[in-house]
């Protein structure tokens, strides 16, 4: 399963950026780029928890995540360690959570606990979906300003995607179904789809509101336009009656003056 655990990894990573992006310019933008190194990123973690030590990946995960933010990220170093902290939290809950409920010790490392490795996986997806709701919740909390009702109330139902998944693979887990012919193919990757549309969805939301922002702009600055062109037809005008003014003093006064020598 360490295909597997190398695409936890890869999540993670993803998850960490998602967090971050909203609070922190990107110092590298090319997608590539950024790729590459969450693939170096997500295969160090590998290594990590496969030595099975919860001290040293206590330890080491951490300092990884801050690499990541300061190779990928501009900004304040200390903000991105607050960020960092934060995520790790966030990524934590959910196992010892799991580790309290299934007295799987490690659930990132060692396998002791679970029955068969389609249960970690489920145990590691279901995580996994959790980390992502919390952190999605987080960034609507961190980007509201750009936000209008319409779009918060959007949010608030796509909430029900993650909720549900979050229920459906906890009743997978917990109802002792048979992991055995095409369960255990079918279940876990049904399950991973499952990730996989909620990132996908949150993802188009996402998108939804950069391009309700842009045509946002793109209303201001057509309005201020607008402004100010009426404005300009406003000073054409009272310079136009300035001159026929001036003109007519003009006329005024040299037939003043004909009439005084006459």
């Amino acid at each position: 399963m360490i295909v597997r655990d190398f695409l936890i990894c890869l999540l993670q990573m993803y998850l960490l950026e998602d967090l971050e992006k909203n609070m922190l310019p990107y110092r590298r933008e090319n997608f590539w780029g950024k790729f590459l190194i969450y693939f170096v990123v997500a295969l160090i973690m590998l290594g990590i928890n496969h030595l099975e030590s919860s001290v040293f990946n206590m330890v080491m995960i951490p300092v990884t995540y801050m690499i990541v933010s300061m190779v990928v990220f501009r900004g304040n170093i200390w903000k991105k360690l607050v960020i960092v902290c934060c995520y790790y939290v966030l990524a934590i809950i959910p196992e010892f959570l799991f580790a309290t409920l299934t007295n799987a010790y490690g659930v990132t490392g060692a396998s002791e606990g679970f029955g068969t490795e389609i249960e970690k996986t489920l145990a590691l997806l279901l995580m996994s979906t959790m980390t992502f709701l919390f952190i999605k919740c987080i960034n609507q909390v961190t980007r509201k300003r750009n936000y209008l009702t319409i779009e918060n109330k959007t949010f608030t139902v796509l909430l029900m995607l993650p909720t549900a998944t979050i229920i459906i693979l906890g009743c997978v887990f917990y109802s002792n179904i048979s992991f055995e012919g095409m369960n255990r193919v079918m279940v876990p990757v049904g399950a991973s789809l499952l990730l996989l549309t909620n990132i996908f969805i949150f993802s188009v939301f996402d998108r939804f509101v950069e391009k309700s922002e842009e045509v946002k702009k793109m209303d201001r600055l057509y309005q201020k336009s607008r402004a100010e062109i009426a404005n300009l037809q406003y000073m054409n005008k009272v310079n136009e009656d300035n001159r026929a003014f001036l003109h007519d003093i003009n006329k005024f006064t040299k037939t003043s003056h004909t009439v005084s020598v006459c």
